[in-house]
């Protein structure tokens, strides 16, 4: 049980305007997922179940309900860092390139299916010009005070 309290969740129906965050979807029940505001349209991402990774914009007439948390972080497991220049992107990883984050995902209904970067949320040092980091472990957390609450993790496959 993810334990945190309700002031850090709202009820939502995905739509235009929705913030960025963490979604527990209703249907199905307990599903995990990110919302998205990228280019001025709303999208949302699947982190589990039977399509992870897999993201769809909400102009396609796809009503998604669920408790959504707004102030979420991303967090990293250094160690698994690899050059994200020279190697090709698995599905599911985290890079940072230019004071921005993505994670590497597949536009549903998209016959190519081929994998991009979608940009998430967050300020992030820029670096040096050019260069990237990936990262294969990675998680996203809320914050509780001084206590870090686990919401989703992942690890690559390798």
């Amino acid at each position: 049980m993810t334990d945190l309290p309700p002031s850090m969740i709202g009820p939502v129906r995905l739509a235009e305007g929705t913030p960025n965050g963490f979604l527990v979807s209703h249907r199905p029940a307990g599903a995990k997922m990110l919302t998205l505001n990228w280019d001025d349209e709303i999208y949302a991402m699947h982190l589990d179940g039977d399509r992870p990774f897999r993201y769809f914009p909400l102009n396609r007439g796809v009503a998604v309900r669920g408790a959504l948390i707004k102030e979420v972080e991303f967090r990293v497991d250094v160690t698994s860092a690899y050059n994200a220049v020279e190697r090709q992107d698995p599905l599911g990883a985290l890079i940072l390139t230019g004071g921005q984050l993505y994670v590497i995902a597949v536009l549903i209904g998209d016959g190519w299916a081929d994998p991009v970067e979608v940009p998430l949320w967050g300020e992030f040092d820029p670096g040096t010009g050019g260069e990237k980091v990936g990262f294969t472990r990675w998680g996203i957390v809320a914050r509780d005070g001084a206590k870090l609450l686990s919401l989703f993790s992942h690890e690559c496959a390798t």
